[in-house]
């Protein structure tokens, strides 16, 4: 397994892996927040590709990580404030695992969502869907590239 790691590591940073949308995700992503600025997303090559940190409590939402009962809105809300979080990049639809959309009470995060953030809309990559959130004006007048 040891002598597979850098194959591994070569195959998914190879342009081949990365489909033309998860670029013009990613391109969008790094358009709209800083290399200091986290951000969340239950897609974790979006951060992977634009070198963007996710709150440690968030970074590995799995499906058992999802339905615990310490992942619900209350806490990514807090996570949320605490990290002053630009961007949220929420996977709805889709073959893969949907996790935060799983959390127990997932209508108040988005209903906390489209209160305080600006609903940009929903991004389609390939049959995968995500609704894409935004924090603050700097964003909303870069926001222009994947319309």
């Amino acid at each position: 397994m040891a002598l597979q790691i850098p194959y591994f590591i070569n195959y998914y940073q190879s342009k081949e892996y990365f489909t033309l949308r998860d670029k013009k995700i990613s391109e969008f992503i790094l358009s709209t927040t800083t290399s200091s600025d986290f951000i969340l997303t239950d897609y974790s090559r979006f951060s992977f590709l634009t070198k963007r940190p996710t709150p440690p409590s968030l970074t590995d939402l799995s499906y058992g990580i999802s339905h615990h009962v310490e992942i619900n809105a209350d806490f990514i809300i807090k996570k949320l404030k605490k990290f002053n979080i630009p961007l949220v990049i929420i996977q709805t639809e889709g073959p893969t695992a949907l996790h935060l959309k799983n959390i127990p009470d997932f209508p108040k995060l988005q209903k906390y969502l489209r209160e305080n953030y600006f609903y940009y809309g929903n991004l389609t990559n390939g049959r995968e869907v995500f609704e894409i959130y935004l924090k603050n004006s700097r964003i909303l007048f870069n926001s222009s590239s994947l319309k």
